[in-house]
């Protein structure tokens, strides 16, 4: 089963490619001077290209006019029978090789010293022209609630403009951005919908589309973003892909380049590229502590069962199946009651791996579960005197009766005038029963986020999650540290 699963899982991986570099072509010319009195400031070249915008718009609400089938909104014309939004931007200044977060942003985000190019509309407005060709909004990532992939059907996005040698030019946007590190694959082709996270004014004020308020204002994000429309089809959070992402100098079309943008939905027949799973575990053999003996079963959002066989391979093969034919599984991942958190921890191991741009994507836990990279925590975290801030500690054992018994542990440190390592003062709290640990951390002033629980691998997660469920809620950060392995002593 090992070299099945290997080979399933090396299929997962994409294959990487190189962009060749070419000279850049020369920007659009500023004009000379355009003044329309003394008193007045010579137009800037996005001021003409504004002003054009602005005059097709007009055009285009005559044009239109009563065909129910067309949106025209400033700077934007859709279509909802042919499935397609056009809006009109100009590329910035870029140099070779400067970093670019952003595709496309709107023309009032300030941002174009990191931007491909800024759109003569609004982010709010692209986002409308979307739902009106029959795009649903999807998800934006939001780590807070353990959100780590954006989710959403795709668009393609191409890029048009006039070249005074070559006539009318055409490519992919992604096209116009180069990941500088070499062991990474191309930039995905397709983009998620997933919608700007909505904001409150506040009390009684109504809400905005954060996205037309908030810098950068992006339409189009090249890392991952809670307030973009559009985001990067991969997982990109923007401290580990910042500088990653530069613009292209093989496909500039210059600085200033009246661009017009066209998006589409990446498939118009109906096909949906997001599958919702729930992949429920549970054990063959009672108290093991082997995933060996773990079996699987994946239920469809109709709560249709997917796969034919319980074992892992048989749950691989799902997956796979369904990349190959361009669906994204996003994976909620619910663990039995009777499975032992060694198990559980071992699966999260394996999730990981498979976690990723070209595999499943993992979804925020069900309400009352905990994150599965809570069964992976930092090692280098288990010893207290390692750490910087403390969490509280939750031990769980088992006594004679084979009863759960629980100890919360409250460290302090105390700093001490020319020491460089604090004083840990620990104040231990024996639990009677799991609505105890809520009284406990209800009394203490310190708002801890973070709960360190330290349980044997026999534990079933069951009976971890009776002691950890009341708390849950105000404590989401669960992490789960079993014994530390012991690593034998080669023989000589």
């Amino acid at each position: 089963m090992r070299t099945l699963l290997s080979v399933l899982f090396i299929c997962l991986l994409l294959t990487s490619c190189t962009t060749s570099v070419a000279q850049m072509p020369p920007p659009e010319k500023e004009p000379e001077t355009i003044i329309a009195g003394q008193d007045k400031e010579p137009l800037s070249i996005r001021d003409i290209q504004s002003a054009k915008v602005e005059k097709m718009h007009v055009q285009h609400l005559k044009k239109y006019n009563g065909d129910d089938n067309i949106l025209v909104l400033p700077g934007i014309v859709a279509n909802r029978k042919e499935q397609w939004i056009r809006t009109w931007a100009a590329t910035t200044e870029l140099e070779i090789g400067e970093t670019a977060e952003f595709l496309l942003i709107a023309d009032n985000s300030g941002k174009d010293y990191e931007s491909i190019a800024a759109a003569f509309c609004t982010a709010g407005n692209i986002h409308k022209a979307l739902e009106f060709i029959g795009m649903k909004k999807g998800t934006p990532i939001d780590p807070e609630k353990m959100r780590w992939w954006s989710k959403g059907e795709r668009v393609i996005v191409y890029f048009e403009w006039d070249d005074p040698k070559k006539g009318r030019q055409r490519i992919e946007a992604q096209e116009l951005i180069k990941d500088q590190r070499e062991s990474n694959p191309p930039l995905p082709r397709s983009w998620v919908f997933a919608g700007s996270r909505i904001h409150k004014w506040g009390h009684k004020l109504g809400e905005f589309y954060a996205a037309d308020v908030n810098s950068p204002n992006a339409i189009i994000s090249c890392y991952n973003d809670i307030e973009t429309v559009i985001d990067i089809a991969r997982l990109a959070p923007q401290d580990a892909v910042y500088d990653a992402y530069v613009m292209n100098g093989a496909t500039w079309p210059g600085a200033n380049r009246f661009l017009e943008v066209i998006i589409e939905p990446e498939y118009k027949d109906g096909k949906k590229r997001v599958v919702d799973i729930e992949l429920h575990t549970f054990m063959d053999k009672p108290g093991s502590t082997s995933v060996a003996d773990a079996r699987y079963k994946l239920l469809g959002k109709d709560g249709k069962q997917l796969n034919a066989g319980m074992e892992l391979k048989d749950m691989l093969a799902v997956f796979w199946k369904l990349t190959q034919n361009g669906h994204d599984p996003y994976v909620v991942f619910i663990p039995g009651d009777d499975v032992t958190i060694a198990v559980v921890a071992e699966l999260a191991g394996f999730l990981q791996t498979i976690d990723k741009d070209d595999g499943i994507r993992v979804e925020p836990p069900r309400e009352g579960d905990v994150f599965f990279k809570g069964f992976l925590p930092d090692e280098s975290l288990r010893k207290r005197e390692d750490r910087i801030s403390q969490p509280w500690e939750l031990l769980l054992e088992s006594n004679e009766k084979k009863e759960v018994v629980a100890r919360l542990t409250h460290i302090r440190q105390k700093w001490t005038p020319r020491i460089t390592q604090p004083e840990l003062i620990t104040t231990d709290f024996q639990l009677a029963n799991p609505k105890s640990l809520r009284t406990e951390l209800d009394k203490s002033d310190e708002k801890i986020p973070a709960i360190y629980v330290f349980a044997p691998p026999e534990l079933t997660y069951g009976q971890m999650m009776k002691w950890i469920h009341p708390v849950l809620h105000d404590h989401p950060w669960i992490y789960i540290y079993l014994p530390e392995k012991k690593v034998e002593a080669k023989k000589k």
